[in-house]
């Protein structure tokens, strides 16, 4: 693997160096549990999942690029079986070029995907992902990979950011129920007893010392 260009980080090296181990292990615990998903979803064949992701991103190409914030064709595909038919096709020695599998492993793995009906060969045209395809991986999968992937990318942010130390917050929403509020006095109550707290209201003067 090539060494980083550190010009183009987007976090202090420095702040990274002081909360490696930190970051490394968020970033460990979500990429793990992707994996095992992505394990069971393709009855242990990550082979498969990385042609079917391949042939995916090829096919979408003219449609998305990750440069950009807004990607309007992108939602029309989605919306609009009709797009489907202006994807760009692609081949197996294409996908072998493109991720190192060899072409006929690739090849058995198209086999396969063609069966579980998540790929299609359109004569003249190439291998395409099929309508099938984005509905079986769409809901669950994506809501799931999608937070916990903002969960942790916001810890890390957190945690490379500058600034005194202090415990994260707990990302996931509690809502919390009347009887609770009930029971700390509500926030008038509350807002009196910090209120008492203070030092100009309860009356405490603070006496410099004479040198």
């Amino acid at each position: 693997m090539p060494p980083i260009d550190t010009t183009e980080l987007l976090f202090s090296k420095q702040r990274y160096e002081e909360r490696r181990g930190e970051v490394r292990l968020h970033m460990s615990h979500f990429f793990l549990r992707y994996l095992i998903d992505i394990y069971q979803g393709f009855e242990g064949d990550l082979a498969m999942a990385i042609v079917l992701g391949e042939i995916s991103h090829y096919n979408t190409g003219k449609f998305f690029s990750p440069e950009k914030l807004t990607n309007a064709s992108l939602r029309e595909l989605q919306n609009d079986a009709a797009f489907w038919k202006g994807m760009e096709g692609c081949n197996a020695y294409s996908m072998s070029c493109a991720t190192g599998i060899p072409r006929e492993t690739v090849r058995r793995k198209v086999a396969e995907l063609k069966k579980r009906g998540w790929v299609e060969d359109v004569p003249k045209e190439g291998l395409r992902i099929t309508k099938a395809c984005a509905d079986h991986f769409g809901a669950d999968y994506s809501l799931r990979f999608l937070n916990g992937l903002l969960r942790a990318s916001r810890i890390i942010e957190q945690l490379l950011a500058d600034g005194e130390e202090e415990d994260l917050p707990n990302l996931k929403a509690k809502p919390q129920s009347k009887d609770r509020t009930a029971r700390n006095g509500g926030p008038e109550r509350r807002k009196s007893a910090r209120k008492s707290l203070s030092p100009a209201k309860s009356g405490t003067q603070i006496k410099k010392k004479k040198t």
